[in-house]
């Protein structure tokens, strides 16, 4: 599910995630890649692991178009990871929208 809402109401689910215990990821997604996973043609990230990704973390997709964000987001949590066959320091995380 897409919602769009303000910065501040994103700042605001992403401490109550984390008041829950939750680490709370919000990642940039460029565009074409945030239709892709929307219309369920990419349920999954490849990334540099450079904030400790775990199964049962909350990502939150801010789509990015133009250079600027567009207030469109997605919502999931890491259901899967691995990093077989890539790059040293990335992974591969599969994630479930809310």
């Amino acid at each position: 599910m897409i919602i769009t809402i303000d910065g501040s109401t994103i700042e605001y689910l992403e401490k109550m995630y984390q008041r829950r215990g939750f680490t709370v990821h919000k990642i940039k997604t460029e565009s074409e890649h945030f239709e892709q996973t929307v219309a369920g043609l990419k349920p999954f990230e490849t990334r540099l692991n450079d904030r400790n990704y775990k199964i049962g973390d909350i990502c939150i997709q801010c789509e990015w178009k133009n250079n600027e964000y567009t207030g469109r987001y997605l919502i999931g949590c890491i259901i899967y990871m691995n990093n077989f066959k890539l790059q040293e320091g990335y992974i591969t995380f599969t994630f479930e929208q809310f």
